[in-house]
């Protein structure tokens, strides 16, 4: 696969080299900077990195296949979502997003699935969330994920539609995600 040219700003935004830019323009060529002096707040701004989702090309069914689409169009970053579980990626795949990070200055994050239930009022369905985020989180960490996405859920307690449900019950939502966390 043939790694497209690099723009400047890609070029910064997905190298493993620190996510900071002088205020100046440094296209690398500059003798007069002082590459040596650590970033500060005043001379230095964070580059932003340039991501995608992966169900925005189409859900692929493996991280690999999006991360060679990120390398291939010269995206700095993936966010892995949609049908791709991190626990299912293979030990051959997870020894290729790790090079790809360090070769290629790749960022990653996950979105945990949208259809997990951590705000649950029933123990059981955030004790079955839970195992499967602690699986997520196994493989994250080997692979380099920075951050996983994690919301609530839907509101959930047992008899009840959530629109009927009360602010109390809300609340006791949110302190089950909490807790959960």
């Amino acid at each position: 696969m043939a790694v497209p040219e690099r723009s400047n700003c890609t070029r910064y935004c997905s190298t493993t080299k620190p996510t900071y830019l002088r205020r100046e323009l440094d296209d690398g060529d500059n003798p007069n900077l002082d590459r040596s002096i650590p970033p500060d707040k005043n001379n230095w701004i964070t580059m932003t990195i340039f991501s995608f989702a992966t169900s925005a090309i189409g859900s692929p069914a493996s991280a690999r296949t999006a991360v060679e689409w990120a390398v291939e169009h010269g995206f700095g970053g993936v966010e892995f979502n949609g049908p791709i579980r991190l626990a299912d990626i293979s030990p051959d795949d997870r020894i290729f997003l790790s090079a790809m990070a360090t070769e290629h200055g790749m960022r990653y994050t996950h979105h945990f699935p949208v259809t997990a239930l951590p705000g649950s009022h029933d123990s059981a369905t955030r004790e079955r969330d839970l195992a499967e985020l602690i699986s997520e989180t196994n493989v994250a960490g080997e692979i380099g994920v920075e951050v996983i996405v994690l919301h609530p859920g839907k509101l959930h307690v047992d008899g009840i539609e959530p629109e009927e449900t009360s602010e109390s019950d809300r609340a006791a939502s949110m302190s089950y995600f909490v807790e959960f966390m």
